[in-house]
């Protein structure tokens, strides 16, 4: 497998919640052109980083890490795009 994906075992072992592992895929960026993949990748490092930790605030971060995730991969669209 190459560097863009999300196969870290931290997604698939014991201890990560299903929802959370489904939270992760995400995060994924394989599907992205290079100059994308380049901007999803921290997101994507910050995530698997997180799910070593536990409880409420986790999974907002998460939510909240997609979010900003998102705004960025679209900024750098637009910026490609100019």
């Amino acid at each position: 497998m190459d560097d863009n994906t999300t196969s870290d075992n931290r997604t698939d072992g014991p201890d990560v919640h299903p929802a959370t592992a489904a939270v992760l895929r995400h995060f994924d960026y394989s599907h992205l052109p290079p100059h994308l993949a380049e901007v999803s990748k921290p997101f994507h490092d910050l995530a698997h980083r997180l799910v070593a930790l536990t409880g409420p605030e986790v999974t907002t971060s998460l939510g909240k890490l997609i979010e900003a995730k998102d705004w960025a991969v679209r900024a750098a669209v637009v910026a490609s795009r100019q």
